[in-house]
């Protein structure tokens, strides 16, 4: 596992777009600090929703891009049917390739936060933590629903479909509200929680807008629960992606 951890790494290194990922952070880190300069008022909360809104987006660009592209360029030089062709467990290589990812998510999210915290910005920095954490797990929903579709989609197809589902997934709390506050009709109100259960919570996992009142609406057990059943979303996806090249591993044999 360490080794396919550690070839997945190099592949990112050999790629031009990582290096083009570090300028992005390093120009956002910098247009921050023009924007707190320029807001005569509340330059608190410039830089806190512009920090946090592009930690964000900066992910979800490297796990859309990377996460769609890797398997497809594998598969293209034959590198990925090789490993599998070799004694290596199914679940040991994609939890190398996940982990891989992971790591390089999350060193995204520090370099942000030790930006942030150079800046000596005014924030309770449990309450900007937590923000970040949930923001961080988003990604990683995404990461996992990407590396499934990878096996029978298209990379710029997963891109479109995951930038639709992931706006798609930020509106269903409220429209399951909604369903039930208005009179709807039983097979539509039926229809938006089959949708509000069955996507991913991002909505809830957007905690940013509260970082800078210096405290949560949730209490911990329900921020626990929200935390719990978004891992549960990336075992389930990790667990079929794993199935599926599995089993075109055995139909390869």
């Amino acid at each position: 596992m360490l080794a396919i951890f550690y070839t997945t790494l190099l592949y990112f290194r050999r790629k031009y777009m990582l290096w083009a990922l570090v300028a992005i952070v390093l120009v956002t880190m910098l247009f921050a600090l023009v924007m707190g300069s320029l807001a005569l008022t509340e330059t608190n909360k410039v830089v806190i929703d512009f920090f946090l809104m592009m930690v964000e987006t900066v992910a979800l660009f490297f796990v859309l891009f990377f996460g769609s592209h890797v398997l497809a360029d594998e598969r293209q030089q034959k590198t990925m049917y090789l490993l599998l062709s070799k004694k290596y467990d199914t679940a040991y290589i994609l939890l190398g390739k996940f982990m891989a990812y992971f790591v390089l998510v999350v060193v995204i999210y520090l370099s942000f936060l030790w930006w942030f915290l150079l800046m000596w910005v005014d924030v309770t920095v449990s309450v900007l933590l937590v923000a970040l954490l949930a923001s961080c797990i988003k990604v990683l929903i995404v990461l996992s629903m990407t590396l499934f579709f990878v096996t029978f989609m298209s990379p710029y197809i997963i891109i479109v479909v995951m930038l639709a589902l992931y706006f798609l997934s930020h509106a269903t709390q409220f429209l399951y509200w909604y369903s039930l506050e208005v009179d709807m009709n039983a097979f539509m109100q039926s229809i938006t929680t089959f949708v509000f259960y069955i996507f991913p919570p991002f909505d809830s996992l957007s905690l940013k807008e509260y970082v800078f009142f210096w405290k949560f609406p949730l209490t911990t057990a329900e921020i626990v629960s929200i935390f719990g059943m978004s891992w549960v979303y990336i075992c389930v996806f990790l667990f079929f992606w794993c199935a599926i090249l599995h089993r075109q591993r055995i139909k390869k044999i």
